[in-house]
């Protein structure tokens, strides 16, 4: 809003309101750019303190479908170094929402540290899955639990040697 004034000399001038349209600048906007400039370190620990309930909600959401034996607080704990990664590798300039960006890395992170504290493999995962269903699939179709020589038929050769190291 604009307001004409004039001084006691007689001279006209303008002056300038502050007009109640105008928004102040988002404070996270602010962190970003002041992080942009050249990274310091207390405005990267204020970016985490804002994102940290995103690590949070994220960790909930992975840990309903853990065992029981997963802790919350350890997905909290690896989520925020991939927060924190986040914050220090993203480019604003690339248009794309923070929370999409960081949402893959903390989760990640997350996954990361599962399987690192994982003390069984990949492939030792995939043959007990696949001797629970033959030994599902069997006491379906028989009645009853099978034996052992039913299972290495269902299993084939190869797949009875997978039986026996599990």
């Amino acid at each position: 809003m604009a307001e004409l004034i004039t001084s006691e000399a007689g001279v006209a001038g303008i002056n300038v309101l502050p007009s109640p349209m105008v928004r102040t600048a988002n404070p996270v906007a602010v962190l970003w750019e002041r992080y942009a400039v050249d990274k310091p370190v207390e405005v990267r620990n204020r970016l985490v303190e804002h994102y940290m309930p995103l690590v949070k909600y994220l960790a909930d959401k992975v840990k309903a479908r853990l065992p029981m034996s997963v802790d919350v607080d350890d997905l909290v704990s690896a989520g925020s170094t991939g927060l924190m990664s986040a914050v220090h590798g993203f480019d604003p300039a690339r248009g794309v929402k923070f929370e999409t960006y960081c949402t893959a890395r903390i989760r990640g992170a997350m996954l990361d540290e599962l399987r690192h504290e994982d003390s069984a493999t990949r492939l030792l995962r995939q043959k007990t899955t696949q001797l629970a269903a033959t030994r599902s699939s069997l006491s379906r179709d028989l009645g009853r639990q099978p034996n052992e020589s039913e299972m290495a038929e269902a299993l084939g050769a190869r797949g009875a040697a997978g039986a026996q190291e599990v």
